[in-house]
Order: C-alpha cells, then structure tokens, then sequence
C-alpha cells in the first residue's frame, strides 16, 4: 500500500458487522525507504457523509433547475453566473448566442449592459433589475418583455429574486416564456374588440335585430329593432316578441315551425309599433346551435319595409286604373256621342217649345241628360284623369262651401268642425273637381258615424322636402297645401284597406254606394299633382290627408263677367264627325244661330272638302277619334294645306297626351262632348274673335 519514501496517506472503507461502513484516514510514515512503518488510523465517516450529502443536495438542485422551462441563472453580487439550467443553455444554443457570454463564470450583468447600449431596451430593464435586487433596494424585481427570436416572436416575463439568508449575495434570474399565454390574452382582448365592434355596427344598422330562445322570449334587442318599434331595450328583455308586437298567430306559427325545420326562413311579418302603427316587415329567421350542435336560439333580421308597400300598393293601384281607363275611354267616347244630340236637341227645342207643360217635360229631360253626361265623365275621371278647368282655388270659401252643403244635410247628431286658417296658399285645378273630392270625403265620414260623431276639416300650408315627397309615388318636394279630412267613426279593417281606392269597391249596402267615390277623388287629386292617403285603425276613426302643390304668395281675385253668346254672321263652319246625328244636330243649331255650315262624315271628305273651299272656311270643328282618319292627322294635313286655319277640336275621351300633341299644331280651343248649344257657341265667338 505505502510503496514509496515519505508521509502518505489515504482513505478506506472499512465494513464492520454491527454498524455502517466505517471511513477511516491513514497516514504512514516510510522513513529511508525501510520497513519501519509508522501510522495513524482516524475516523472520517462523519465527514464523508457530510461531503455525500452535500454532492446529493447540488444533484438535487441541478436536476431541480434543468426540470425547470423557465432559463434559469444564479448569478452573485457582481453580476458572474454561478450556474445555468438546461433550458438557459438550450436557449443559448438556439438563438445562436455564444455560450460563453451566456455560460457559467461570465457576468451576465455586463452583458446586459452592453446589449442596452446597443439599443434593446429590455436588456437595460434587466440590468437595472438585477442592480436593484443586489443593492436589496427590491427584494425582487419583474417585467415582461417581446423577443424576435429566431424560432419566432416569443413573449418573456423575467423574474429577478435574491436568496433570502445567505451569507453571500446570490441572486436568481428566471426568463419564462409567456407566448401561449400572451397569444390567448391578445386573442381575447381582440376577441372583445371584435365583439364590441360588432356591437356598434349592429347598433348602427338601420334594420331590427333581435334574437329569441326557443320559447320565444327576447334575449337581445339592437338599437335598430328600438327605432324601428319604439320599444326600448329595458322594456323588452324577457318578454314573449309576438306578443309584444301583436303579430298573427297563424303567420308566427308557420315561421317558428320553419326555422326548427330547416334552420332558416324568409318572409314577411306585420306588426304593431308601441305607437300603435302597423308595419310590414321583410324577415330572415336563423336558428342558431349550442357547441354540442342543440338548437339554442332564433337569430331575426327584419327590415321595414312598410314605405315600400305603400308605394307598391299606390304602382299597383296606378296599373288598374291604366287598365281599367283603357276599357271605360272607348265605351265612354261612344256614351258621349249618344249623348251630344240629345243635349243639343234639347236647347232647340227650349227654344220651339216655350209653353209652360213643355217646358217642364223638357227640363226634365235636360236633367236626365246632363245627369247621364256627368255620370259619364265620372267613370272618365277615375279611370282616365281628365282634366277640367285650370284655375286658382282658394281653399278656404271652398271649405265653408262644403260644410254649410254638411250641415243642411247630415244628422244633426254629427258635429261638423274646421280648422282652416287664414293665409293658405292657392292651389292650382278645377274648383268643382275638388268640391267633388271634399265632399265624397266627408259622405263617407258621415256613413262611418251612424250613431253620430264629430268630423274635423282641417287646413295647413306644408313645405315637402325630398325624403317627405319620396314616400308617395305621386308628391314633388316643395310648398303644398294640406287637407286633414278625420271621423271618430268605426275605422276601416286592416284587411280591405288597400282596396278602397279600387273602382266599384265598396262595403255600403246594395243602392247606397256605387265604389266610384274614393277612386275617384284619387284620380281627381293626383291628376292636379297632390296625393291621397288614408291612416285608419278600427274603433277609432279614420283620417284622409290630401297633399297639393300650391301657387305661393298668390292673393284671391274677383269673379270674372259673364260671357255674351254671340250669334253667328254667316261665317262658313266645316262640321267633322263620323256620327250622322252629332253631324245634324249640329248643323241645325249652327244654322239657327246665322251660321252657314258644311259637313263631312270623316277624315278623307273634310281635307277634300277644305281643299276644293279653302279660305272661304272661317272654322274647322272636328271629332279628334275616327275611323281610319283621326282628327289629329286631319288638323295635321289642314294646317299643310292652310297654316292660318281656325280650328276647334272636339271628343268624349281625351286619352294622354292629347291636348299637348293639339298644342303642338297650335290647336287651342278643345270641347269635351257632350256639349251644349251655348258652349258651342261661346267657343266659336272665342275662335272667331281671336281669343
């Protein structure tokens, strides 16, 4: 064992059978390389168990720090790294750091310091928060921090802690990698960007929208579903939606069904505003599912589109009329002709017969007549828009007009009021025309009170601005007057509202009305460019709002004298009809007035006739509808053949654009038949006369 000169020494394990291994120390002394052996046995277990021990603990410790995923250093007062973890050499080796700066025995505190004067300001936070830790101004120090590493951009949060009760300053510097947790805080907090802003463009959205659970029970209320229904948000939570908005059972049942069915549906649903209004909205139905894929609610969108079918209703309404004016305009041009030779015949024979029993039979068929001409140019009206006289109507003498006819006649126990100011701006129309439309206006208002109630005419002057004309098909912005005809009677049924501008509509009993009323003040108003329309709600009345464009800062002028009937000359008048008897009778009262007169039964014979006679025809009066010829090609050819030729035109249907295409051959003077001897008469003095 003890092979060489001199004091050796060394270590052994001893094993003894009633105790643990014992560790002795020998030390021997060979003097002079003899075998003279002097040694001294001492027992070191204790110490040797202390040393193991202490190589255990930093085993432990090392093993502790590398099962660590934070990159861990300890590092002493002065900044020099005392050990390293795995994760803090792994993470050296891949960001291609070199490993010495980063290692055990460096001083990671100058290499802060130096990246922080390089420009990383994370690296200089570290530093001051290990200068800190050390100086025991903190006992720890924290901060997170963004690193592009080479592996990708990665979050750190950098933990610096001194060791409590050391002897020496020791301090641990622990960089924990954040990422996943930094990525799920970013993503929730644009997640709630998100949702806020999708919040705000449903609060901007100009549709209703609104989701429901499965029994129907509202669970969101957008801003738009408040300014479309009026309720808001705080009333609505909760609450059953159909029977908050009063929508038809039948048409709720068949959407709910479907949406469950399919998942979606499409459609249209009327309801009821908190104002009482009603409402057609255009609806899309969603079901919306649970993460499990159960049906867990119902997404509506709902747009209004109340505007819209009122302006399809008035097109679709327009389009009949077209139609039906189409079919009235040939039957009543025909009824016409029937009735001019009975309404002439009939101011001749006044003038033969002038004992008192003829008189009488003769007014009474003068009434018949004149009563059958009107009904004619009603059915005209409605159907075709034709046009009377063309004069400035003061509103308010027509008002009072129109309630004194209410007051002689109406039950005493319907209570007639106005609200017509001073003031009102002129309107431009045929006064009798719109006589005709108040006053079929306030019959139905009557009709609606049989018990009796009050009805209230009222009057304003109103300036429409764009969006306020583009809610009805037939408004132009600018100044109108506006005419508020209201009954507290029974109201009209949601469902035949839409229908009672239709001609020959009517619910009155058989003999008491004939639907021609309102359909005709419909056209009787838009023909002088206003609008009609009607705000009904059952069992509380019914209110008619006329709209007209006025004339204004016009003021009221006197009545005009009366026209003189002049008799003729024996100025030569060339009579064009293809009816014998409109033909005749109208000779016979020309000639009984000292005119000379000539006739042709069309076209063809009146431009021959005028050819052969030319300027000894002082006037041309000609039917405008002929067979073969009409009477605009006939007053076309004439003036080819005589510019300067006096012309009158005559018909009993004045289709579209008739009275432009005569003022464009500089026809100015037009009778609508039938017409009587004396408006015959008064306008061939007007022709004649130059005016």
């Amino acid at each position: 064992m003890f092979a060489e000169k001199g004091r050796q020494t060394c270590e052994v394990a001893l094993a003894a059978p009633d105790r643990p291994t014992l560790h002795v120390r020998l030390e021997a002394t060979l003097p002079n390389g003899e075998l003279e052996c002097r040694a001294v046995i001492s027992d070191v277990t204790e110490r040797k168990s202390a040393e193991e021990a202490l190589r255990e603990s930093d085993r432990f410790n090392r093993s502790t720090l590398d099962s660590l995923s934070a990159h861990v250093a300890v590092i002493d007062a002065e900044g020099t790294i005392l050990a390293t973890n795995r994760a803090w050499r792994d993470f050296a080796d891949a960001n291609s750091t070199d490993r010495r700066a980063l290692g055990e025995g460096a001083n990671y505190l100058a290499s802060c310091e130096g990246a922080f004067a390089g420009g990383c300001v994370d690296a200089g936070r570290t530093a001051q928060g290990i200068r800190e830790v050390t100086a025991g101004v903190w006992e720890n120090s924290t901060h997170e921090y963004f690193n592009d590493s080479p592996t990708g951009p990665q979050w750190y949060n950098c933990h610096i802690q001194r060791f409590p009760d050391t002897g020496a300053i020791r301090v641990v510097v622990a960089h924990e990698n954040i990422s996943q947790v930094k990525q799920a805080m970013l993503a929730e907090q644009a997640g709630v960007e998100r949702i806020a802003e999708q919040a705000a463009l449903i609060d901007e959205a100009r549709d209703a929208i609104i989701t429901l659970d499965l029994d129907n029970r509202i669970t969101f209320w957008s801003k738009g579903a408040e300014r479309i229904y009026g309720w808001p948000l705080e009333n609505t939570r909760g609450r059953v939606l159909d029977e908050l908005l009063h929508v038809d059972a039948e048409s709720w049942t068949v959407a709910g069904r479907a949406v469950l069915e399919s998942g979606e549906w499409h459609g249209e649903l009327r309801k009821t505003a908190l104002d009482g209004s009603l409402l057609d909205l255009d609806e899309r139905w969603t079901l919306l599912h649970d993460a499990e894929g159960q049906p867990r609610a119902i997404l509506t969108i709902g747009t209004d589109i109340t505007a819209r079918k009122l302006m399809e209703m008035q097109f679709l309404r327009a389009q009949r009329l077209e139609s039906i004016g189409t079919l009235v305009g040939g039957i009543a041009h025909n009824l016409n002709n029937v009735f001019a030779p009975i309404v002439m015949s009939l101011d001749l024979l006044k003038r033969r017969y002038t004992a008192a029993n003829d008189r009488d039979l003769l007014e009474i068929l003068d009434a018949s007549a004149h009563r059958g001409a009107e009904m004619v140019g009603q059915v005209l009206a409605f159907s075709c828009g034709v046009a009377g006289r063309h004069v400035k109507i003061h509103i308010q003498p027509l008002v009072e007009e129109v309630v004194k006819i209410a007051n002689e006649t109406f039950l005493k126990s319907i209570l007639v009021r106005t609200r017509v100011p001073s003031g009102l701006w002129t309107v431009m129309g045929d006064p009798t025309r719109l006589h005709q439309v108040l006053l079929n206006l306030c019959v139905n208002a009557r009709d609606a009170m049989p018990e009796g109630g009050e009805l209230t005419i009222s009057a304003s002057n109103v300036i429409l601005d764009a969006n306020a004309a583009g809610l009805d098909l037939d408004l132009r912005p600018g100044p109108h007057v506006c005419l508020r005809i209201h009954d507290c009677g029974q109201g009209i049924p949601p469902e035949i509202i839409g229908k009672i501008f239709d001609p020959f509509f009517t619910t009155k009993d058989v003999g008491k009305g004939t639907g021609l009323g309102l359909s005709t003040s419909l056209v009787i108003v838009t023909g002088l460019g206003g609008s009609m329309r009607v705000q009904s709600t059952p069992g509380s009345g019914t209110e008619f709002i006329i709209h007209l464009p006025a004339v204004t800062g016009e003021k009221e002028t006197g009545t005009s004298s009366e026209v003189i009937i002049p008799n003729g000359g024996g100025e030569l008048v060339l009579i064009v009809d293809d009816e014998p008897s409109i033909r005749e009778i109208t000779r016979l009262t020309l000639e009984a007035h000292g005119y000379r007169v000539a006739v042709a039964a069309d076209g063809v014979d009146a431009v021959a006739i005028y050819a052969s006679r030319g300027k000894e025809i002082a006037v041309v009066l000609t039917d405008m509808m002929m067979p073969g010829m009409d009477g605009l090609t006939v007053i076309g050819i004439l003036r080819d053949l005589d510019p300067d030729v006096r012309i009158i035109a005559a018909s009993g249907f004045a289709a579209d654009g008739g009275e432009t295409k005569l003022t464009s051959l500089g026809v100015t003077h037009f009778l609508s038949k039938p017409y009587t001897a004396d408006s015959l008469l008064k306008m061939l003095g007007q022709t004649l006369g130059g005016g």
